[in-house]
């Protein structure tokens, strides 16, 4: 049974310059879909740097944790058999 969380952002740039759209992947008329909307858990990620968007402990910046640039969907669906 082909099940796929998929979590990404809302829309993004990507860097040829082209946007990706959540909205607009190959999902199929017939796909089954039991999650989908705004992820609310998915909200930062870890990286050796430190941008300046980011959580503060007592209002100090921690390091190596910084927010997306944008909001996060995700989707948990049981993909339809393909008919290619």
């Amino acid at each position: 049974i082909p099940i796929l969380l998929c979590i990404n952002r809302l829309s993004k740039e990507l860097p040829g310059g082209e946007v990706s759209v959540f909205a607009n992947y190959p999902w199929g008329e017939k796909d089954e879909i039991f999650i989908d909307g705004l992820c609310s858990y998915y909200t930062h990620f870890f990286a050796p740097y430190t941008l300046p968007k980011g959580p503060r402990l007592l209002g100090v910046r921690v390091p190596f944790i910084n927010y997306f640039d944008g909001l996060n969907m995700h989707r948990l669906v049981h993909l339809a058999p393909s008919t290619a």
